[in-house]
Formats: C-alpha cells, structure tokens, sequence
C-alpha cells in the first residue's frame, strides 16, 4: 500500500507565476477557523493492529504439506508508542481498540473493521493503524484493476502463508481492494465534517532485501504467485499508490464533497523494505513509522497539517532509517480535521555546509531553475510546517548564486536569527529571472490606460520587463486597440487588452520553458512542446 513519492518530492514550489500547470499544482485553500482549531465534535475512535507472532498456517489443502509462516517481527512495541500519542491528541482510551497477534487472523480483522464502520458517526476522527507484514499477491481482478506489475498489495492477517499454492485464492490475506472498501465506509459514515487517517507500518517490496537479524523487514521477499494484468510500465504514469484508493466510486479518493478527508502514512515507498529501528532506549524494536508517530504527534498543534506532521516524520527518521515515508491524500488537511489550509509554496533545504576557508555557510535548496529558481531569487526559511512565510518570524534569508535545473546554491544574507536546519521549508519572497525575462516594449500611441493597465499586470508577472529598447515584443496600437507582437519573428500575439495580456503571458511561458537548460546527471528529460487546441464550451 505504500505510495510512490508525493507530487512533492523534496520540494514544492509552483515553478513561474505562469508555467504550465502540470508541472506543479499549487493548494489554495481555506484556513482554519476558530471552531476547528478548538476541537471537533464527533468522537476521536481508533483501531491499532499489531502482529508480532504469526503462528502456523495451515497445510496445503492439496498436498498436506506444511506451508511456510512469515517470521516474527516486533510489531507488539508498537501499541503502547501509537495509543500514547494518539491519546495526547484527544483519543479516549475507551475509544481505541487493539488487535494482537491472533485476534487479528483474517476473520479478526474483517470483522474489527467492520465494527470500525458501523460504529463510526458523522464527524467522527478515525485513526487505522496497521504494524505487520506486507506482501503482494496475484491480482485476482486484473480485468478491472489498475495494478500496473500484476499484484495486489497485501495486509497479512495471523495464520496466512508466506507461501504460494494451486488454488490459493487470497482468502487468507486481505488485499487493498477489501482495505479500500472499509476506508470507503469509514469515509462515507464519517461525512464531510468528520476525518479518516490511515498508518500503514509495513513494507511491499519485492526487491529481495532482507533486514538483519537484529533489526528485521517488514515484508516479504518474494511475492505471492504469478502477476496477472500487469501492464506495461508507462501505465505507472496513472498509478496514484496505495491501492488503498481504489477505484472511482469508492469513496476512498479525495475531493468528494459528500466524503470525509482521508490521508494514509506508510512507512516506505512502494518498492523499498520497512526496516524496524530502535525506540529511544537503544534497546527496544519498533516500527519505523510507529516510533515516528510517538516522536511527533503528541506535538502536533491545533492547524498543524497533514503534510507539516508528514515533514516531521520524515525528519525524525532521517540518518536512522534507509527507507522513506509516503503520504498520499488531503497533504494540506488540518490534522484529524475536515478543514484545508492555505500552504504556501516551499523549497526544502537539502543541506547546509561550511564553506572552506571561512564562515560563510552555503546552503543547497532542493529545486533549481524548473520550480523558478534563478541567480538572485531570495527566499525566507521556516522550520518545517510553517504554512505562510513571514519576515518577522524567519530564521533566514537566502539569496540563490546559482541554479541546475533541479537544485540550487544560495548563500544566508547578514542578519539571519540562525542558521537553516537540514529540511527547514524555504519561501521565495523576491523572484528574478535575468536574461530569461521577457522584455516587452509599450509603444508611442497608446492610451494612458492601456500603458498603465499593461504595465501593472504583466510586470507582477516577474518574468516580464517593461523596456524601452532591445524588446522581445511590441505593443502597439491598431484603431484605438493595443495590438501585440513579436519583434523578431513580427509574429501577432494577440488583439485588444485581454486578448494581450493573455498572449504575452502564454508567450513569456513557453519561452522561458524552451530557454530552460536542463543539463542534469539527476534528470534524464525529452522536453517538447505540443500544441493543443482545447473546445472550452465542451470542458
């Protein structure tokens, strides 16, 4: 169920003020109002399964032999790590249910699942957490799924086989479809005004890893029987994760206004191990996510977000883990709300290093010249979380030296209250583009309003310069109407105030797209661009 990496990656800067929307999508929504800061109404319910001992599973029904059981794992250190932190957020003890080892057979779980559904009101909180084995298991849909490698992801109940057999029909596993249903419901009965966050403490990889001895995967090396359906590995392209989101109709995806905002957290990415690690004692195994959990969501503040816990999670493990959490869904959702924030657009800083021979400090942003980053851009930094950047309140100001298409240098101006952590989130609050400016000149004859509208909305571009020679493009007047184009090319952009705005505006892009240098050992890219004519009264 783990997701592949976020439409956020390592940053999440809307690249130009114009530049094409797919390249990065930009949240706008509501904040938080004074209600849901101060608490819900609905009951905060949850269920924890943790599965340490697996037991025996049967013999194979056909041959008599005894099937291979999935080794123990330390699931059981989970349960006090996740119920105490959900209870300092509010969680009433009576209210968290727990299933161990084998209460949580296949049956157990179904069944606990379906209590989770039929007990959950509107408004309600629920939290799913899942500590245990993951595994992948032959599609047994492949008409209908979108499984793109020909397997279902896999929880693994009490008493399931690490073993494939003729004849095995998955019973003994529960597969993301079936997950994928129960979240529906728990989404449906929540309503819009209620929350569902899943934990998935477990691992899908096929990659052949193993953990150590001391410190065990949590998940299966091979997976369980042949692929079926698998498709070819473009159709990855449509793949959003988990399988949790099943399929259109579920209920289970976000954006339903008649559903309950939903996020998963999964312990690593779709085809890495989730090793367990050491708890705060150095003696105790745990879970990866679950020791992340305990770690920040007891500090998680009213307004915190999803996607401001998710880059604490991250950060907690970092240096102590090889994998990397996922989280897909409502990223900018109050934590355990049903209201979205306005986040503004960050950069992650990738590292901070002396640089030899003095005291100047360099630091390394995890975007370049594809997210707008050029040479004199200046950002403010925040800790990791901070919705809205604000001079008062930075740690820093940065001014970029230097850009790679997917990374830039910058250096911390004098002033700074401290010096920028490894993860802290980075605000552009002063664009530049320099030679990749569109220089656009207002010629002699046209109306003061048109030079005084013209001026104002195309400089707050930022990419656009008003200039009185060397110009890129004109604008002129024709019969009392601004006219646009170009100056090398004598190319007509467009007719009429509106018309050029919009004009100059879609030319500025796709110049600074096709004047973009992407020399990258990081990114192996074929850009080109295609032109498209769209029916708007069809859309």
């Amino acid at each position: 169920f783990q997701p592949p990496p976020m439409p956020t990656p390592p940053f999440r800067l809307s690249p130009l003020p114009l530049v094409v929307a797919s390249l990065v999508v930009t949240a706008g929504f509501a904040p938080l109002d004074d209600d849901a800061r101060s608490g819900r109404a609905g009951t905060k319910r949850a269920l924890i399964i943790a599965i340490s001992d697996y037991g025996a599973p049967p013999s194979n029904p056909r041959t008599g032999d005894p099937l291979r059981p999935y080794r123990p794992l330390n699931a059981a250190n989970d349960v006090a790590l996740v119920r105490g932190a959900l209870q300092q957020q509010g969680f009433d003890l009576d209210d968290i249910a727990v299933l161990r080892d084998a209460q949580a057979d296949a049956d157990g779980i179904r069944s606990a699942l379906q209590r989770l559904v039929r007990d959950t009101d509107e408004g309600d909180v629920v939290v799913l957490h899942y500590s245990g084995h993951g595994h992948r298991l032959t599609n047994d849909n492949p008409d209908e799924d979108d499984e793109v490698d020909g397997y279902d992801e896999v929880l693994v109940p009490h008493g399931a086989p690490d073993e494939f057999f003729d004849g095995y029909d998955g019973s003994m596993h529960i597969r993301d479809d079936e997950v994928g249903a129960f979240v529906s419901g728990l989404r449906q009965a929540a309503g819009p005004s209620g929350n569902v966050t899943v934990f998935l403490d477990a691992c899908y990889s096929g990659t052949g890893t193993r953990g150590g001895p001391d410190l065990p995967a949590r998940g299966s090396e091979e997976p369980l029987g042949p692929p079926a359906g698998a498709r070819p590995v473009e159709a990855a392209l449509d793949r959003t994760g988990t399988g949790v989101d099943a399929p259109t109709g579920s209920g289970t995806r976000g954006g339903d206004e008649a559903l309950a905002p939903f996020v998963v957290f999964s312990a690593a990415s779709q085809r890495q191990v989730a090793y367990e690690t050491w708890d705060v004692d150095g003696k105790t195994k745990v879970g990866s996510l679950s020791y992340a959990i305990a770690r920040t969501l007891p500090a998680a503040a009213p307004g915190t977000t999803n996607r401001a816990l998710f880059a604490r999670i991250t950060q907690s493990l970092s240096g102590k883990v090889m994998q990397t959490p996922q989280m897909e869904g409502a990223a900018d959702a109050g934590l355990f709300s049903d209201q979205l924030v306005q986040q503004q657009p960050y950069v992650v800083v990738r590292s901070v290093d002396p640089v030899d021979g003095s005291s100047v400090e360099r630091v390394t942003l995890a975007a370049g010249a594809l997210s707008g980053l050029n040479p004199g851009t200046r950002l403010l930094v925040h800790e990791s979380g901070t919705a809205r950047m604000d001079a008062g309140t930075s740690v820093a100001t940065l001014r970029v030296t230097d850009v790679t298409s997917t990374e830039a240098i910058a250096e911390i101006e004098e002033g700074a209250r401290g010096t920028p952590g490894e993860g802290a989130w980075a605000f552009v609050s002063e664009r530049t583009y320099g030679d990749l400016a569109l220089r656009v000149r207002l010629a002699d004859g046209l109306l003061p309003r048109d030079v005084e509208g013209l001026e104002r909305v195309l400089t707050a571009t930022g990419i656009i310069e008003i200039v009185d020679e060397g110009a890129d493009v004109l604008i002129e007047t024709r019969g009392a109407l601004p006219v646009a184009r170009t100056v090398v090319e004598d190319l007509e952009l467009g007719v009429g105030a509106v018309d050029v705005v919009a004009s100059v505006e879609d030319f500025a892009r796709n110049r600074y797209l096709r004047r973009l240098a992407f020399e990258s050992d990081d990114l192996q890219v074929d850009f080109q661009l295609a032109p498209v004519e769209i029916e708007r009264d069809r859309l």
